[in-house]
């Protein structure tokens, strides 16, 4: 190998060293590393930059938390909001030039961490900005990377010019404890490093989460005071604080929160008409929509002269899915219905599919062909009575004494009728459908025999140091006791971390069922 004689030299540059890449991440040390085949070094240089210590440009910053969970593993990250005040400056320094990047420079062992060395992290934001001249400040949130817990850490904010750097005076900020994923301290009804599908909304009430603080404990959640049982709307990642009242320590958990959304309803509202066909047209109602923002994806009707049991991919049911309007207020059927040449009644239901799960409309519109007009005109509508149900608890109809009805079971390609007197039980996975001719009221019940499934685990299974365990539903009732101890309620999905013999508990076909397994370091 080559060894180098002298130092190169580059006007109004320092030479920092000697790398293996030319951006400087894989740098040289001449004392340790050794040379075993041919090698290239890149000169790594830094601007010789004029430094301005004016700290007065600086207002003190605000330093919140933003961690979050990658992995599985929770990464205690700052959010710094920062704000430099640019007025006047370029009087003070009339050849400053154009700003060019805002950041920070932060260090867990450099007190002064502006002389950058090998234990600063720097931090910045590039390309956003022109003169000085005119503005008065200019304001920027940056992040630092993942911090280790209970830790000070020194810090500086900077704003680079061309040929000039101004400089924050050093600060400081400290770290707190990270609660282990799977466990929580000070609260309830939440596990630090948790995933939640929570699909608990209504037309009136938002989505929502919400925890107990317990007694000798106080809490911040995003950064702002919380009490127990107040809701929690935001959703993504989120953090909450629990500050031991006696000690003073301070715990930090995260979790993940995804919010299904509120049902959205469809409501016929006119129809365009011929001699031959027709096409509806439906209006949306949207719930909470001052906070929630719908992704609809696709909306249409469902139509069929055959019977009122309207769902897509059904025997005898014909979808056409439909023209959203800009506003997403309403749409129309993409293309018209034949009328059935039997002139029979026709029955329509509008449906709208967001985030993937479709929204049936509460009614089915009834049409029927006058004769006079030949044409059909609306009918009035039938109201759907929509249950769901498992074969573990099934569910009766009672009619009343001497009451007949008929049942329709949803086959592969048709429909079985059975008829029942007084009452009938539903325990058999299946679709199913009660309709008597001139009632207002189609009744559909919806029986599976699918359960939650874990996934992560094996029963008898040994785990070191961790194990990841699924239930992926939107509020799934399950949960764990660590060595025979409480009971904890466990969001959808987890990293369980802490050593020990653990009984997980699930619904299943007969009734709640355990897994258990063990977890080692």
């Amino acid at each position: 190998a080559l060894g180098l004689s002298q130092n190169p030299i580059y006007t109004n540059y320092t030479l920092y060293g000697w790398a293996l890449d030319a951006e400087g991440l894989d740098m040289w040390n001449f004392l340790e590393d050794v040379v075993a085949s041919d090698i290239t070094l890149f000169a790594i240089w830094r601007f010789n930059y004029t430094e301005i210590d004016a700290f007065n440009y600086f207002e003190d910053p605000i330093i919140l938390d933003q961690s979050v969970i990658n992995n599985y593993e929770i990464e205690q990250i700052m959010g710094h909001h920062v704000v430099f005040l640019g007025d006047n400056l370029d009087d003070d320094y009339p050849n400053i030039g154009k700003l060019e990047a805002v950041g920070m420079l932060y260090s867990l062992t450099d007190l002064n961490p502006k002389y950058y060395s090998e234990n600063t992290i720097k931090v910045e934001q590039t390309g956003i900005y022109d003169t000085i001249e005119s503005w008065i400040y200019v304001m920027y949130d940056i992040n630092t990377l993942p911090l280790l817990e209970n830790t000070t850490y020194h810090v500086v904010y900077f704003a680079r010019f061309e040929s000039s750097i101004v400089y924050s005076e050093t600060a400081s900020f400290e770290t707190i404890n990270v609660v282990p994923t799977g466990t929580v301290v000070g609260a309830e009804y939440l596990l630090s490093g948790g995933y939640y599908k929570k699909d608990n909304g209504s037309a009136s009430t938002r989505p929502y989460m919400m925890f107990e603080i317990l007694n000798g404990f106080e809490a911040t959640h995003e950064n702002t005071p919380y009490n127990s049982y107040q809701f929690v709307y935001k959703s993504g990642f989120n953090s909450l604080i629990t500050r031991d009242i006696s000690t003073g320590e301070k715990y930090l958990h995260v979790y993940h929160v995804e919010f299904a959304k509120p049902f959205v309803n469809t409501n016929y509202i006119f129809k365009t008409s011929d001699a031959s066909s027709m096409k509806l047209s439906y209006e949306f109602t949207f719930a909470q929509l001052e906070f929630i923002t719908y992704n609809i994806s696709e909306a249409g009707v469902l139509l069929s002269h055959d019977h009122p049991f309207l769902q897509i991919g059904y025997p005898g049911v014909t979808k056409v899915t439909g023209i959203i309007n800009p506003a997403q207020t309403e749409f129309q059927m993409s293309q018209d219905y034949l009328y059935p040449s039997g002139h029979e009644t026709v029955y329509a239901r509008g449906y709208v599919v967001i985030d993937g799960i479709v929204h049936y409309s509460t009614k089915i519109d009834v049409f029927s062909y006058y004769a006079n007009g030949q044409t059909y005109i609306s009918a009035g509508s039938l109201v759907v009575n929509h249950i769901e149900t498992t074969t573990y608890s099934g569910h009766d109809v009672y009619k009343g004494a001497g009451v007949e009805f008929n049942v329709y079971q949803k086959l592969e390609s048709s429909y079985d009728m059975k008829t029942y007197t007084n009452t009938t039980h539903f325990g058999t996975a299946g679709a199913y459908f009660i309709y008597q001719e001139g009632y207002s009221t189609v009744e559909e019940i919806f029986v599976t025999d699918q359960y939650p499934v874990i996934t992560g685990v094996v029963g008898g299974g040994t785990y070191p140091g961790g194990v990841v365990i699924e239930n992926d539903m939107f509020d799934p009732y399950w949960y764990y006791a660590k060595d025979g101890g409480d009971f904890i309620y466990l969001p959808t999905s987890i990293k369980l971390v802490e050593p020990g013999f653990y009984d997980v508990y699930v619904q299943g076909a007969n009734g709640m069922q355990s897994i258990s397994f063990t977890i080692t370091e």
